[in-house]
């Protein structure tokens, strides 16, 4: 279709000396409204890739024939949280270690207590028997 507009062949024939490419091919108006709609889409994902760009920490250096020469995307984020992350591990671990013992550490004291309580009825028996089955009635 170019190529018939560009020689001003079939539809593009051009009817007197004055006319050229540019006024055949934008003479209607819906190819100019189809090239407003272009260039907008073109604007809207410019400013959509700069804006992923600037959310992932990289910044464009160049544009050129090849297209944009853009940073590596910002690591330091990344290794930040990959040690906050070996941190949390490490005091996670270390509080599994003081809840077991803890838990020993009570387990210790209620055996504790039971043996206290033994050896109070043991005591209370000696004190009963040194006393005679007497003793500790008056009368």
């Amino acid at each position: 279709m170019v190529t018939l507009a560009f020689f001003a062949l079939g539809p593009f024939r051009r009817t007197t000396s004055s006319e050229d490419l540019v006024r055949t091919l934008f003479g209607d108006r819906v190819v100019v409204g189809g090239v407003h709609v272009v260039v907008l889409a073109a604007a809207a994902y410019i400013v959509a890739s700069i804006a992923a760009l600037i959310v992932e920490g990289r910044w464009i250096n160049e544009i050129g024939r090849g297209g944009a020469k853009v940073d590596a995307a910002n690591t330091a984020g990344s290794a930040a949280i990959a040690e906050l992350t070996s941190k949390l591990a490490a005091k996670e671990a270390e509080v599994e270690d003081w809840e077991k013992r803890t838990n020993e550490v009570l387990d210790l004291a209620e055996r504790a207590v039971v043996v206290g309580e033994r050896l109070q009825a043991e005591n209370d028996a000696l004190k009963a028997a040194a006393r005679g089955p007497d003793n500790g009635n008056v009368g």
